[in-house]
């Protein structure tokens, strides 16, 4: 079974106002944040798609019970704090009650203070459930993840304010919204995963229940900031635990989760323009056709693989982000049992049981499977969202290193990201910095796509890829 939570930053209301030249350059609104108009074509495929929102902790302790043909969902919303460089921008700016409706305070280009509902994501939300009370399973709603650097849910003054945002906020509660920590400063100079201070980070989250906890009341979800893996830090973890989180959601694409030492790690996936950039073929699980939800105000329009070194690397890349494993022959296919019967009988003599057994193990579980050409030939047909197979460009390693009209041996390697590098048998992408991206059933390194060092393998020769233009 897979595990799906997704998550959003806030909307974006105006979207031709906020993807203006000007602003767009500031804060990477385009990259980091999506539409409303993006949002209900969202939610509007979800639940075609059989998605239901569920709450994370019943999902993760094995209480959801689904009818068939449902997939459990869980969903959250980071920064719910509405900070000051999102005011006259095109975005709302605080949460208020307009009547007993949960609303957004928007200011107009001509300075014009409003009160708006659908204009953010849980007013839309709201009136999607109502329309459709089977998308939400006994009464799940998203998890707000706040900061709290710039106040709470848009409210800066926490004295004068105090009343209206508990009004808010225990509104929220009876709805089934959860609140989550998720950092006091947000600070990209406290957290960094090339030079962590664990005990900066700590100091941070208790600075963060100090003085939000009586607010919010408590909580045990901890989402960290930046998406940081808090389970590569011992002493950030056992802290974390200590003052009372269980839950830590870091983000990843693998779509699963883990328990140990007494905690549950549920990874995220980011829904933004990122994705909508650079991998799209996470639209496979939730969305289809980008282009049915790209919004036309978007500055920067949606490219699809463009044939050249540069994107073979971040072919490269993206392929490391989700499940894979080894498939002799394969280019890039979902395991099934279609597709295993289909190898064995191309290949018989390396499709055994225990190959197919082992194999059998994927089915049901999203995992595409790759040989060491396959990671390439992929990209050279189309990529993961437009692949097509195409007879003419299918290459073994030695194929390709034979046709191909630039080459050398290893000890003339260019620093070029995106040559290919061969030794007998098998070949990988190099991508800078003496590292590799290769697909391998090498135990040493793992089982699927995964990235190696150089110097770790016995490579012999680099070629620039046949198809594949290439700028040094």
């Amino acid at each position: 079974m897979q595990y799906h939570h997704i998550f959003f930053h806030s909307l974006i209301y105006d979207s031709k106002r906020c993807f203006s030249v000007t602003e767009k350059s500031k804060h990477n609104f385009e990259l980091w944040m999506i539409t409303v108009n993006e949002y209900k074509k969202i939610l509007e495929s979800l639940y075609e798609r059989g998605y239901v929102l569920v709450n994370m902790k019943d999902l993760l302790n094995g209480k959801i019970n689904l009818p068939t043909g449902k997939t459990p969902l869980v969903m959250s919303f980071d920064d719910v704090n509405y900070y000051d460089y999102m005011k006259n921008i095109g975005m709302p700016e605080k949460i208020v009650l307009k009547g007993n409706k949960l609303a957004n305070q928007y200011t107009e280009t001509t300075g014009e203070i409003k009160i708006l509902e659908e204009i953010e994501h849980i007013s839309i939300l709201e009136k999607f459930i109502k329309k459709h009370p089977d998308f939400s399973y006994q009464n799940a709603r998203p998890i707000l993840a706040v900061t709290g650097y710039e106040g709470l849910l848009g409210y800066k003054d926490l004295i004068n304010d105090k009343k209206s945002l508990i009004d808010v906020i225990t509104k929220l509660k009876s709805l089934g919204y959860e609140f989550a920590c998720h950092s006091y400063s947000h600070s990209s100079g406290i957290f960094k995963t090339d030079d962590l201070d664990e005990q900066k980070c700590i100091d941070d989250t208790k600075m963060w229940k100090e003085k939000f906890e009586n607010i919010l009341g408590k909580t045990d979800i901890y989402i960290s900031p930046f998406g940081i893996p808090v389970h590569n830090y011992p002493k950030y973890r056992k802290s974390l635990k200590q003052m009372g989180f269980k839950y830590i959601c870091e983000v990843d694409n693998k779509r699963t989760f883990v328990k140990k030492e007494g905690l549950y790690y549920f990874p995220r996936v980011n829904i933004d323009g990122f994705i909508f950039l650079n991998r799209t073929y996470e639209f496979d699980y939730y969305f289809g056709d980008v282009s049915k939800i790209y919004d036309k105000n978007r500055k920067t329009e949606f490219k699809k693989y463009s044939n050249d070194n540069i994107s073979l690397v971040k072919h490269a890349f993206n392929c490391l982000t989700f499940p894979t494993t080894y498939l002799w022959g394969g280019i890039g296919e979902v395991i099934t049992s279609e597709v295993i019967d289909i190898l064995k009988k191309r290949y018989p003599n390396v499709y055994t049981k225990e190959y197919i057994s082992k194999l059998k193990k994927c089915i049901g579980q999203n995992v595409r499977g790759f040989d060491c050409s396959g990671l390439i030939k992929n990209y050279m047909m189309g990529g993961l969202i437009e692949y097509k197979y195409d007879n003419s460009i299918d290459m073994n390693s030695e194929m390709m290193l034979e046709k191909s009209i630039k080459k050398g041996t290893i000890d003339t390697l260019p620093e070029v990201r995106g040559i290919c590098l061969y030794m007998p048998g098998h070949v990988g992408i190099y991508v800078g910095n003496g590292f590799v991206i290769e697909s391998t059933s090498n135990k040493k390194f793992g089982d699927g796509v995964c990235k190696t060092k150089i110097s770790d393998r016995k490579w012999t020769h680099w070629f620039y890829c046949p198809t594949i233009t290439y700028e040094d």
